[in-house]
């Protein structure tokens, strides 16, 4: 490792970013110097090929060359997942591909990443929907307050009330009056709160877990945290 470091990162993706004079780079493994220091700022490691680097003129992503693949006037330093990477410009937030190209202009107050293909949204009443990855409104914003989507259904609240809705914003089943939150599907259960405790409800709505835990998260695998 070259003595004269004076900061340095994990290594993801094989490369770490370090600090020289000020300025940062990448190596590899062996301790070679494979992108030479010359960012003011490496906000975050490889993903996806890709990292995001800060120059003189910006933010920008590079591959593991040292090439300039994309340039964006960008305020936040995002990780590509899944082929795509949230930013956000002048207080407003859309998402771009891996070559630089919007997929969802960044008109929204709020966004989120994409889940099922469909990426949480805010607009500047402050009201949330979803975007598809063309960028066209896959649902509109009404909703107070909405989840990821999971196993095609995402918990939304509306007028104070929790319910589900599918992706094309229907509401598949009433969810029982008294549930107050609602908690992501897994493994066709999802956390629902009466009271001060949380149960499970299934797909149809059905309470199969009686309310009796403190605290309930998404199942994993057969398993959930209480």
């Amino acid at each position: 490792v070259p003595k004269n470091i004076t900061d340095l990162g994990m290594f993801i993706s094989g490369l770490a970013p370090v600090k020289i004079d000020g300025k940062w780079g990448f190596i590899d493994k062996t301790g070679t110097m494979v992108i030479a220091p010359q960012y003011r700022e490496i906000p975050t490691g490889f993903s996806e090929g890709l990292a995001a680097v800060r120059g003189k003129k910006g933010l920008a992503y590079i591959d593991k060359t040292g090439t300039m693949i994309i340039s964006i006037k960008n305020d936040y330093n995002s990780t590509f997942v899944d082929g795509t990477a949230l930013v956000k410009v002048k207080s407003r937030w859309g998402c771009v591909d891996r070559t630089g190209a919007y997929l969802v202009p960044a008109d929204y107050r709020m966004m989120r990443r994409f889940s099922e293909d469909l990426a949480a949204v805010q607009d500047t009443a402050e009201l949330w929907g979803y975007a598809a990855k063309d960028g066209s409104v896959a649902i509109a914003p009404t909703y107070n307050a909405v989840q990821d989507f999971h196993e095609g259904l995402a918990a939304v609240v509306k007028g104070g009330k929790p319910f589900f809705i599918d992706k094309t914003g229907r509401v598949p089943f009433l969810t029982p009056s008294t549930v107050t939150e609602l908690g992501s599907f897994a493994a066709g259960l999802a956390p629902a709160k009466v009271g001060d405790k949380w149960g499970y409800i299934d797909h149809s709505g059905s309470m199969v877990i009686a309310p009796q835990y403190e605290d309930a998260s998404m199942f994993f695998g057969a398993l959930a945290k209480k």
